[in-house]
């Protein structure tokens, strides 16, 4: 009797069971973003654009532009493609859209330390957040001594975790994948 019960209670409780558990599986987080093209759109004392191509996505860059930039400030900005879908995906718009998951961080190197400047002109709260941490689809740079040497320009993707702690001034790259990273050859006159 007491076994015929159990059974009974058994079978009650099992689905139960299954129900509480629900969908154990992980939660996945955004993928790291296909990037074949990488795009600076220079507006100062001369306009020009310097563009790096990675053709079949593999992470090689293939191609990229030399920059030459005269002395004074730049206004720039960053266009970033996925040339393998047809049309071109624009994943610039994706990191609007996700800006307090992303930031573009710019190194410099080889050139003399004041020479070359690179400051953030945007910020979450440009695309529709409220943070005011910086993105750096748009930058400002400003040239005031001649050299040569490069820019790294590198697109990480934030862990979700303290996000803002990372978006600090003047760091030069955050913990998270890095969607895409390119080492641009600069001149300064």
């Amino acid at each position: 009797m007491i076994n015929k019960h159990a059974r009974a209670m058994s079978a009650l409780l099992l689905p139960v069971a299954f129900w509480a558990c629900g969908d154990d599986a992980p939660v996945t987080q955004n993928p790291e973003e296909v990037i074949t093209t990488v795009r600076l759109a220079f507006t100062g004392p001369s306009t020009f654009t310097a563009t790096a191509k990675d053709a079949d996505g593999d992470g090689t860059v293939d191609t990229k532009d030399p920059i030459t930039l005269a002395a004074g400030s730049y206004t720039v900005e960053v266009t970033l493609l996925n040339e393998l879908e047809s049309p071109a995906e624009d994943i610039t718009e994706e990191v609007k859209e996700e800006s307090d998951e992303h930031q573009l961080f710019f190194t410099v190197t080889g050139l003399p330390a004041a020479s070359l400047a690179i400051t953030y002109a945007d910020t979450e709260m440009d695309y529709g957040k409220t943070t005011g941490l910086p993105v750096g689809l748009k930058s400002t740079w400003v040239n005031a001594g001649a050299g040569t040497g490069q820019v790294t320009v590198q697109l990480q993707h934030l862990p979700p975790v303290n996000e803002a702690a990372q978006k600090v001034a003047g760091v030069t790259k955050a913990t998270g994948d890095t969607d895409v990273s390119v080492t641009f050859d600069v001149t300064t006159n």
